[in-house]
């Protein structure tokens, strides 16, 4: 099995792995990191370091990740990194962590 590191910089370049958790890198993600300054090397240690959370967005279940020390969220759906947030506040995360719908009844 490939190391974490390994699985992220395949991801980044776009190759799928077969890793735990691995997430492809889609367009918009592309483009939100270079917006918004944030590196490829933010992204693979956020992906490889921070436990990610499920959250409710737009009817959907999510993944969120988020590291506190840079303030940079990264949002997941479909086995995909869809979109980069810099400057995120703890406020807006811990939002989304409460927007999660419970189990149906």
């Amino acid at each position: 099995m490939r190391s974490w590191k390994a699985a992220v910089l395949l991801i980044l370049a776009g190759v799928s792995v077969a890793a735990p958790a691995s997430l492809r890198l889609t367009k918009h993600a592309r483009q939100r990191m270079a917006e918004r300054g944030v590196s490829q090397a933010d992204v693979e240690r956020i992906v490889a370091t921070v436990k990610p959370f499920d959250y409710e967005h737009h009817g959907k279940v999510e993944q969120g990740y988020y590291e506190p020390k840079t303030d940079i969220f990264l949002a997941a759906a479909d086995g995909a990194l869809i979109t980069v947030i810099a400057h995120a506040t703890p406020r807006y995360v811990e939002k989304l962590r409460r927007s999660k719908r419970g189990p149906a009844p």
